[in-house]
């Protein structure tokens, strides 16, 4: 298959929990400035400027969840298109073989077809754009 939703969803997993990391660090960065003794106006600077560290590394991985949840939409969205796909797969080689055994009757145009008909690979996308007879 052309995309594996597993895999999909294993990177997704892997965003947020680099996601929870990078927020560790925002945490670790506002703690450990906060923890200096140091009173100067320079210390107070240096509190600012972590302060501004932790809200751009929060935003990031705020950034990473949103990542993480497209990729979970896409993961779905695969998991729908390989549904599609098998429906698609499992009704016309059904039918083809129904037809070349003789087990439903048809007419000469559609059996010519079944007759000719070249299954693309199983789960290949090109099973969305089969084209059947007369609107089967």
């Amino acid at each position: 298959m052309y995309a594996d939703p597993n895999a999909i969803r294993a990177l997704a997993g892997a965003l947020r929990a680099r996601a929870e990391e990078i927020r560790a660090a925002a945490d670790q960065l506002v703690g450990d400035a906060t923890a200096v003794r140091w009173t100067e106006q320079a210390a107070e600077a240096m509190r600012g400027r972590a302060a501004d560290g932790a809200s751009d590394l929060r935003r990031s991985a705020l950034l990473h969840d949103d990542a993480a949840a497209a990729l979970e939409r896409h993961a779905a969205a695969v998991e729908h298109v390989q549904a599609v796909i098998h429906a698609v797969w499992s009704r016309v080689t059904g039918f083809v073989a129904d037809v070349r055994s003789g087990a439903v009757s048809v007419g000469d145009d559609v059996a010519r077809w079944a007759d000719d008909f070249v299954a693309p690979p199983a789960g290949a996308p090109e099973w969305l754009h089969v084209d059947l007879p007369f609107g089967l």
